[in-house]
Parts: C-alpha cells; sequence; structure tokens
C-alpha cells in the first residue's frame, strides 16, 4: 500500500525528535544534530569552489555566520512574522547543537570531503529524505506558532508560513550572498521560477496546508479534511464521535507528522529524478568521436614535443611552417 511507511515514519520522527545523541554528554535532540550535519555538508557544497578566497577575505566568523542563516533563517522569519522571538534567543540549546557541529565538519574539511566523494545519486536520494524530515517537523510545528501569536489560523497564513519556513533560510543566503567570497545581493533561486525551482516553497505551503487539515484547524479547510477522511486508510484516522460539534482532529499528531514528512520527502524524491532523467548525457557516438579528438591532439603534442628535443621538426611543426606566417590584417587609419 502506498502510504504504509506513514506509520515507520512517524515512529521515526518521534524517535529523533525526543531521543538525545549521548545522554550525559551531548544532551541535545539527534534531530537536530542530523539538520546540522545536514546543512554543514551543504554549505561545504555551496562554498566549496570559493574556500580558498572565503577564507580569507570572509573569515571563519564570516563563514559561521552564513551557516547559521543557512541554518536558522526560515527559523528565524517565521517568529518575527507572528511577533515572536526566534528559538536561538530564547534558549541556548540552538547554540551548543549547531555551533560543535559546524566546528567538527566545517572548518576539518570533513563536509567538502563527504560532499566530494559521495555518489551524487546517492548523495541525492539521502539528502531528499532527511530534508523530508527536517522541514516537515519544522511545518508541523506552525499551528502551535500560530495559536501562541493569537492570530486567526486561517488556510492563506498556514500556507505562506510553510513555503517561508522552508525557504528562509537558503533564500535570505543567496539574497546577500553569504556564500560568496564577496558579499553582495544576488537572486535567490526561487526566483528565478519553473516548477523545480520554486519546490521548496509550493511543497511547503501544501505540507502546512495538509497538516492543518489533518488536524482541522480550520473551517476553510473543511472540505479538505472530509475529503481526507474518505481516501486516507482508517488505520490512520482517529475514530470521532458522530455528535461531535467540530469533528476533532481526524489523526494523531504524531500520525499526522508522519504523513506530512512522506508528502515531503515523495516530492523532493520526485525532484531528484526528474533532474536525473533529465541531466543531458553525451550520446555513446559523439562520446567515442569525441575521445578519438582528443587522443588526435594529444598524440600531435607528443610528436611535437619529441621533436623538439631530437633537434628536429615534429608533424605539428612541419604542418605549421608549410602553413607560413599568416599575414598581418592591416591597420584602420583614423582620420
Amino acid at each position: 500500500m502506498p502510504l504504509a511507511p506513514v506509520q515507520p515514519i512517524s515512529a521515526l520522527v518521534s524517535h529523533l525528535v525526543a531521543t538525545p545523541v549521548f545522554p550525559g554528554y551531548f544532551p541535545v535532540a539527534r534531530l537536530g544534530t542530523l539538520h546540522a550535519a545536514r546543512v554543514a555538508v551543504v554549505w561545504a557544497g555551496m562554498t566549496k569552489s570559493k574556500r580558498v578566497a572565503r577564507r580569507e577575505k570572509v573569515g571563519m566568523m564570516g563563514d559561521l555566520f552564513g551557516y547559521l542563516m543557512l541554518c536558522w533563517g526560515g527559523g528565524t522569519v517565521v517568529p518575527m512574522l507572528l511577533g515572536q522571538p526566534p528559538a536561538w534567543l530564547l534558549t541556548s540549546t540552538p547554540w551548543y547543537t549547531y555551533l560543535p557541529i559546524y566546528l567538527l565538519l566545517v572548518p576539518t574539511g570533513l563536509a567538502e570531503y563527504f560532499h566530494s566523494t559521495c555518489p551524487a545519486l546517492l548523495y541525492n536520494v539521502g539528502g531528499a529524505l532527511i530534508d523530508g524530515i527536517t522541514r516537515g517537523t519544522s511545518i508541523c510545528a506552525l499551528p502551535s506558532a500560530i495559536a501562541a501569536a493569537r492570530l486567526p489560523a486561517t488556510a492563506w497564513t498556514t500556507a505562506v508560513l510553510g513555503g517561508v519556513a522552508m525557504t528562509g533560510g537558503g533564500f535570505l543566503v543567496q539574497l546577500m550572498g553569504l556564500h560568496q567570497e564577496d558579499w553582495r545581493l544576488g537572486m535567490p533561486t526561487i526566483l528565478k521560477g519553473g516548477v523545480l525551482n520554486t519546490l521548496d516553497f509550493w511543497g511547503g505551503m501544501l505540507g502546512a496546508i495538509l497538516y492543518a487539515a489533518l488536524l482541522r484547524r480550520t473551517d476553510e479547510l473543511a472540505p479538505l479534511s472530509k475529503l481526507l477522511g474518505r481516501v486516507l486508510p482508517a488505520d490512520l484516522l482517529v475514530r470521532q464521535s458522530p455528535m461531535s460539534a467540530h469533528g476533532g482532529e481526524m489523526m494523531v499528531r504524531e500520525t499526522a507528522r508522519g504523513l506530512v514528512v512522506f508528502f515531503l520527502a515523495s516530492l523532493f524524491l520526485a525532484r531528484v529524478i526528474t533532474l536525473a532523467v533529465l541531466s543531458p548525457r553525451p550520446v555513446l557516438g559523439q562520446a567515442k568521436k569525441m575521445d578519438k579528438e582528443e587522443k588526435e591532439i594529444v598524440e600531435a603534442v607528443l610528436h611535437e614535443k619529441v621533436g623538439a628535443v631530437q633537434g628536429g621538426e615534429g608533424p605539428a611543426t612541419r604542418a605549421r611552417s608549410r602553413a607560413g606566417t599568416p599575414k598581418k590584417s592591416p591597420k584602420v587609419k583614423s582620420s
């Protein structure tokens, strides 16, 4: 059945959220550590070609600032829109979660090594699954944040905040050029348009709408809630009393979160597969022709070097001598 992985995913996410990495030594949730490591590898890939220049111009503190912006951008913009302080201002837990991971992976080169050596398909598939877990979990925290802000939980508010939570970090980093050796304004990928470029935003919107409909947070989504109640398997739904006024939540929150994670991970995997299929590959005949031409060029260069060492003329040198010296083009006289 297509939705069979929902329950195992729900159990996995609950385990990552509630279980510390090392109780007593590193008592932070495994989900936060997983997100910090994932973003560290992504950040190493974004700054790989500019690592030497960035070390001289930006420095380690500037590089750390860009990394934290990529990690916490969405979690900073959403609370600001709701008139609330971000989590990194209320507690020190994010600081001693993300700072050690950064120091362990980025300055040491481990993140860059993993990004360079891991096969592209394996890296993209694994990244899609991890992004589905981490981003889906952050989206499922939106209803509580909206309720704490005492704002009406409209469908539009939920959708927009879901998109911002998904893309806030990458948007700010690309907008301010924090991944460049010289910080300057740039165009975020999401503004370039296209279904795949904007998938993070509209996928976050759909994920937030799905979670709100499963929990029946607003009457605007009542038609969608009824449709989901008919389509989803009965073992995922909560049995409701027919006399209940609002109907209550359709699904246990942990199960609903697992379904949202499954939905987002499926979207990210679909993008990975689409890009892998659409990526240009040289035709076999063209590849052989290119190899043959490269071989001829290498042989000509080798013959030329051998002729120069022996004091004679190689084939390439003789060909140029027969061709003669090219004539100079006449200069244009200024009037």
